[in-house]
């Protein structure tokens, strides 16, 4: 299920469909898998917590840092005191444009500071991921493993681009 942050009024709320995480919404995935749709100039930033639940959000390079902030509050919220795991930041990582990255602690390496510290993680912790070229649209599904140490990660063209039984193919995550 995800939540759309509304910044006019400062609230989130329920969007469907369920394991489908969109711009500037946070949400779990049922099963243990969350997709993430037409990532083409966006981060998605996904945490695995240690009970095997996924947990994640996807922001666009626009996305003003206060919101950034206001669903990081969110998701803590929703992981109620559960370890993270392993942290993923997968999508265009270092990005111009008018959002969050252009604030300091989210810009590109310090993001990897801020997200380990503001979920609970010493920030020298290890986080994997992806850097996606700008302007090339996927898909991602992030896929928690049985015991909760690691996720594994598919790709394909951007859904709305892709033919019919477009396969999904894997990601090959690195240590950032």
């Amino acid at each position: 299920m995800a939540y759309k942050y509304r910044e006019s009024t400062g609230t989130f709320n329920f969007f469907p469909p369920v394991n489908v995480v969109t711009e500037d919404e946070y949400g779990t995935g049922a099963g243990g898998h969350i997709d993430y749709y037409g990532v083409s100039s966006c981060t998605t930033v996904t945490l695995l917590l240690s009970d095997g639940t996924a947990l994640g959000t996807h922001l666009t390079f626009d996305t003003p840092a206060a919101t950034v902030d206001a669903i990081i509050a969110q998701m803590n919220q929703a992981r109620a005191g559960r370890v993270v795991s392993q942290l993923y930041l997968v999508g265009v990582l270092p990005a111009n444009g008018n959002g969050w990255k252009n604030t300091p602690r989210y810009a590109w390496p310090t993001q990897i500071q801020t997200f380990n510290v503001a979920f609970g993680r010493p920030a020298g912790s290890q986080v994997l991921g992806y850097q996606q070229a700008p302007g090339i649209q996927r898909d991602y599904r992030a896929i928690a493993a049985v015991q909760a140490s690691a996720m594994a990660w598919l790709s394909r063209p951007k859904k709305g681009n892709a033919p019919v039984g477009q396969p999904w193919q894997n990601v090959n995550l690195i240590a950032l």
